[in-house]
Order: structure tokens, then sequence, then C-alpha cells
């Protein structure tokens, strides 16, 4: 908890201080005052937390002199009074504060008007996170996942997007980003079907590269390839329902089928590295790939409780 205290600035740390100066001047009461007070600790710490790459914009402290103002009134009354409705009121704070947050189910894929106008499709098992900032102090998002962004213009504030490993800055504009840092390989990928898109890796490590109209790039041990010409329909293909990789590992299409399909897909290390080129305009089912897959490679496959496995024969 200290740690965390650290971090804020002086005139906030002093007013959370002194509102939980409140609990500490109750009369003492049968129950374990330690440990209630450390679960409260624990409970603001939990909340106070921002999600990667979100940094909450509203101070604490304006919560926190209203709480501790709140003494003059209760004290008189009631110090347990006083100090329930101090931390009642920080607690509020800091729910405020939290960021929300976009899934699309598995097996679903989720379209969403953005508060400062954008739209999103989240693609199968995808997350989105923005703070509650968004579109009035700041246009930044952290994405795990697949989702394609058409920006609202907004020459006030660049919309960024935030992947494990990579920033994609743009002004406004229609692009797809894809970045699951469990793939194999995992490396942030980018499209762009109109605009200019800033694509870098996130720890500014390396110079980024200027992406525009059918161009794309992809993170390669942590620098952005340059900018080359693709088939957007090949890229974009999971809008329609489509599936497209091109001298992928086919850990990286099994682990799309299962995020697509809600299932798993069992199969060893040496087959999941090996690189292969698919495309297919819809698939309705897992098996139907999986065939389409031991007719032209060999592998073999057979159903299980929950999914697949497949193997080489």
């Amino acid at each position: 908890m200290q740690a965390w205290l650290d971090t804020l600035p002086a005139e906030e740390r002093t007013a959370l201080l002194e509102v939980w100066s409140l609990t500490g001047s109750l009369p003492a009461a049968p129950a374990p005052a330690p440990e209630l007070r450390a679960a409260t600790w624990a409970h603001l710490e939990a909340l106070s937390a921002p999600a990667p790459g979100i940094r909450p914009t509203f101070g604490l402290a304006p919560p926190l002199r209203l709480a501790t103002s709140l003494r003059r009134y209760f004290v008189p009354l009631s110090l347990a009074t006083a100090a329930v409705v101090a931390l009642l009121v920080v607690t509020t704070w800091l729910i405020r504060l939290q960021p929300t947050t976009l899934q699309a189910p598995a097996g679903q894929t989720l379209a969403v008007d953005l508060p400062d106008g954008s739209h999103v499709e989240l693609n199968s098992g995808s997350t989105l996170t923005y703070d509650n900032a968004f579109g009035t102090a700041s246009r930044a998002l952290h994405l795990t996942g697949e989702a394609f962004f058409t920006v609202k213009p907004d020459a006030r504030l660049p919309f960024v997007v935030e992947s494990f490993d990579a920033l994609v800055e743009v002004l406004g504009t229609r692009f797809n980003v894809r970045a699951w840092p469990g793939d194999v390989r995992a490396g942030t990928r980018v499209a762009v079907v109109s605009g200019r898109v800033r694509f870098a890796n996130r720890f500014g490590q390396h110079s980024g590269v200027t992406l525009l109209n059918g161009q794309g790039s992809a993170l390669v041990d942590g620098v952005p390839s340059p900018p080359d010409s693709l088939e957007l329909a090949s890229a974009l293909a999971w809008r329609e329902g489509g599936l497209a990789f091109q001298n992928q590992p086919l850990g990286v299409l099994f682990d799309e089928l299962e995020r697509r399909f809600g299932i798993d897909i069992q199969a060893d290390e040496a087959l999941r590295v090996r690189p292969y080129s698919y495309f297919k305009q819809r698939i309705l089912d897992a098996e139907a790939v999986l065939e389409d897959l031991s007719q032209m490679t060999g592998l073999r496959y057979r159903k299980t409780d929950d999914g697949y496995a497949v193997f080489l024969p």
C-alpha cells in the first residue's frame, strides 16, 4: 500500500491519510480492527488501480478534501458515522475513476460507438479499455485482441491505440489492429483502409513508420516492418466471418478458431509453430477449417470433449 501512496501527489496523500485517521480515532470495538482496516485499504487500492496503459485524469484531492471536511459536521455526533461517510465518499469517487472495459465474448463480435463519436468492431475474445475522460481530455485506449476502428476526426485530440507492444496514433482514419500477446511469435499488426497512421513500438525503442491507404506493418522483434501494400480483403476477412493468414504459424490459426467458436484445440508445439497460409471467405464451423487442413497438409484431427485434437499421422 505504501508503494501506491508514494505515487500520489503530496496533497492527495495527505488528504487520504487524514481520512483514514478518522477510522483510527474510533473507540475500540470487539471486532479485530487491524484486519478490518487492512481489508479496507486493500479495497481502496483495488479500486484505485488503473487498467494497463490507462491513466486516470481525475485527481483524488477534491473528494478527499470533501471527505475530511465532513469531520466538523459529523464528529460532534458520532466519529463512527463520520468515518463511514468519509470512506463512502472516497470509495464512490474512486469507482468513478475506474476505466470502461468492452469485451467481445468468445464466438461473437461486438460493434460499439465510442464517447467521441468514433466506432469500433471487436473480434471474438478481444478487450478494449478506456478511462472516463475519453473524448474530452484524451482519446487513448488499450486493446488486447483485434479491432477495426473508424475514427472521427478531431484535430485537438489524437486517437491512440495502445497494445501490449505498440502504439498506433491517428487523427481520423479507418484501420485494423491485431494484437494478441499470446500468439506464437506475437507482435502487433496494423492495416490501414484510409487515412494516415503512425505505428511505433510503445516503449520508444525504435522510430516508428507512417502507414497510408492500403498499407500494413507488423512489429518484428520490437521493430515496425517497412510499410507494405496488402490485400485488405484478407486483412479484414474476420469482419465478414472469414479467415485469412499468410505464412503464419498454425498455432495462430488454431487460437483464432478457439476464440471464434469457443472451443479448445490441442496440438503439440512443433505443429503449432509450423507456418501455413490459409484463406476462406466465410467459415461456419471449426471442423470445416480442420478438414481443409487435413486435405491440404496431411494433418489429422479428432473430436474431444471440448473441441479437437490435431496431430500429424
